[in-house]
């Protein structure tokens, strides 16, 4: 066993882990340094407490959810024994010879997929909210300027389109910055009918 887990921590980075199996991906970050931190997978973290040390091979959450190599990583992760961790990795990673193979429960698979998709899924959505934002912004601020430029009563009339608009887009502004997630991904699909003519 002491084999297996040596070339486990030799074919494995803690980095290849936490994407093939966490689902969180690290091209953004720099990881060529001594050390680097994210949001642990283990918490809601605010403020990247999860450090990697990517020559020593190890992690710690300094929340207290964990620190150790890779082997450790994955049972934490699956909330399995570090027993079972060795031997699903050993499995995936083909050391493990024939007789003591494990089948590996699906489940353990499908809560790293599950997250990743999730991931992407706030990705696309917030692409979606800043470019609703920023046109929403510079609607805004265009028919704001039209109203400074109306001199008189007859061009105000003609224009009270705009003054009634202004207030409703100030609302879905306001909704896009303090609403909670719920009411901001109504927003951004009410905001992305309206540039669309709906």
């Amino acid at each position: 066993m002491s084999a297996s887990i040596e070339m486990i921590k030799e074919l494995l980075t803690i980095e290849s882990a936490l994407e093939l199996y966490v689902g969180i991906d690290l091209s953004s970050i720099r990881i060529k340094r001594k050390s680097f931190n994210i949001s642990c997978p283990f918490h809601d973290d605010k403020y990247p407490s999860f450090t990697i040390w990517p020559k020593g091979r190890v992690w710690k959450c300094w929340a207290g959810c964990g620190s150790g190599d890779v082997i450790n990583l994955i049972a934490a992760f699956f909330n399995i024994p570090n027993n079972q961790a060795i031997k699903l990795l050993a499995n995936d990673l083909g050391i493990v010879n024939e007789r003591s193979k494990l089948t590996i429960p699906p489940q353990y698979f499908y809560k790293a997929k599950k997250q990743k998709m999730e991931r992407e899924m706030l990705e696309a959505f917030k692409k979606r909210y800043n470019e609703a934002f920023f046109r929403l912004l510079a609607i805004e601020k265009a028919m704001k300027e039209k109203t400074l430029s109306i001199k008189s009563i007859e061009k105000a009339e003609e224009k009270s389109l705009l003054y009634h608009h202004l207030p409703y887009l100030a609302h879905l502004l306001d909704v896009l910055v303090e609403g909670n997630f719920d009411d901001q991904v109504d927003t951004v699909l009410i905001i992305e009918s309206i540039l669309n003519g709906g």
